[in-house]
């Protein structure tokens, strides 16, 4: 979507319109972050829509937002209704903060795409934000690698003798235990907030090991006095309460990690799972929601009856007009916008 696709050459081997080794998402809404269209409700110039949604298989998030607000002088948007402008024609304008000087590590930094409608009465503005996922492959080597967990067992055993749990920790005990507290951050309740460090369960499955993991989730370790002698514990995350999904903050990082864990856990063999705490999450596929936030829910609806109809005028517009061997420029005429392949909108 943001720079034009392969050119075809009848006499070069084909090429992939996406590279091979990137990921064909498989998209699924966060209820919570999102603001859907309401059926039956038409976009005002007050309008604003976002689907946010992540990726089970590679745990990214791809966040749309489909604004109405940017020009309320232009109140014609495309869509159902609109006869001019059945759908919206989007032109990349760019990406936010693409002149970064921050390279650590570039490839996996948070990016934010926009588009405009290029329709004069139509003021709808696209981004699509996109951010890695909050752990990553060596966070999770770190809470479910097996020799990693039996090293930290062994530790718990020295640190804390009799006081150490029998029996290490199993893999999906630290992706459990994690999703756990992370739950009752969001719903607090009296004695959940504190974890003492030698609590034998949390001791033997985090150890130290993971610090850097519980920080960057909001989770605080503190040193305090008790009868006579210093213990550490570690206190549960204090995300706000809920805001609008509009909004960045520690809950929505907080839910973003849950639905992680839901897909970490999921993952492992149903036999590894016995005993756990965790409640899957089934969220809902995100296809239908970003259809109807960028209007073209019903586009082959439009599409259809100018097939059917033998319409070629009508249908060569849609289609664009032939320009040379290897592409196609699309026309701009007042009845007809070109429709979108029915390939996945992203």
């Amino acid at each position: 979507m943001t720079s034009p696709p392969p050119q075809h050459d009848s006499k070069a081997p084909p090429v992939p319109a996406v590279p091979f080794r990137n990921c064909r998402h498989n998209l699924f809404t966060k209820s919570e972050q999102s603001l859907l269209p309401v059926p039956g409700e038409d976009p005002t110039s007050s309008t604003v829509y976002k689907v946010a949604s992540y990726c089970i298989k590679c745990r990214w998030h791809v966040d749309i937002l489909v604004d109405h607000r940017i020009d309320a002088t232009k109140v014609k948007s495309c869509g159902k209704g609109n006869e001019d402008y059945a759908l919206h024609h989007f032109l990349y304008q760019g990406e936010d903060d693409a002149n970064s000087t921050a390279r650590f590590e570039a490839q996996l930094r948070p990016r934010t795409y926009i588009f405009r409608c290029s329709a004069p009465q139509c003021s709808v503005q696209v981004r699509i934000s996109i951010k890695p996922p909050c752990f990553s492959e060596h966070d999770i080597e770190t809470l479910t690698n097996q020799a990693q967990l039996r090293r930290r067992w062994e530790a718990a055993k020295q640190i804390a003798g009799d006081r150490a749990d029998t029996s290490m920790a199993r893999r999906v005990d630290a992706p459990d235990y994690l999703n756990t507290y992370l739950q009752d951050s969001l719903k607090p309740a009296k004695g959940k907030a504190r974890i003492p460090l030698l609590n034998k369960k949390f001791l033997k499955t985090f150890g130290k090991d993971c610090d850097s993991i519980l920080r960057r989730l909001g989770f605080e370790k503190h040193q305090e006095e008790e009868e006579d002698t210093f213990v550490e514990a570690w206190y549960l995350p204090k995300p706000e309460e809920p805001a609008s999904p509009l909004e960045s903050t520690l809950r929505s990082k907080i839910e973003d990690a849950r639905y992680e864990l839901n897909t970490i856990i999921l993952d492992m063999p149903e036999s590894e799972r016995v005993g756990c705490r965790h409640q899957p999450m089934y969220p809902t596929p995100s296809r239908s929601d970003m259809e109807r936030a960028l209007a073209c829910a019903d586009c082959m609806s439009l599409y259809a009856p100018l097939v059917a109809q033998c319409d070629t005028d009508k249908l060569h517009r849609c289609q664009g007009e032939r320009t040379g061997d290897t592409q196609y420029k699309p026309r701009r005429r007042s009845s007809v916008r070109a429709p979108p392949s029915p390939s996945p909108v992203l």
